[in-house]
């Protein structure tokens, strides 16, 4: 029988990642976002993309940041 832990261990690692990415999206203001439903749908892909959302908003925020700077 193949050994679990490295699969819990990935599981663990994506699941603080996701708490992580979680909590610093919902400390932002809905001003962050430019549409008037941006925030609701980042909401739901973290709810229903579990292990694409934490990456894909990590993408977002650092294109986000790099926008802001150039403004």
């Amino acid at each position: 029988m193949p050994d679990p832990s490295p699969l819990i261990t990935a599981y663990l690692v994506l699941a603080v990642l996701w708490v992580v990415q979680f909590a610093s999206f919902m400390v932002l203001d809905d001003k962050t976002f430019p549409g008037t439903h941006d925030k609701l749908i980042w909401g739901a892909s973290f709810l229903l993309a579990f292990p694409v959302a934490p990456i894909a908003f990590i993408v977002w925020k650092s294109a986000y940041k790099s926008y802001l700077k150039a403004m």
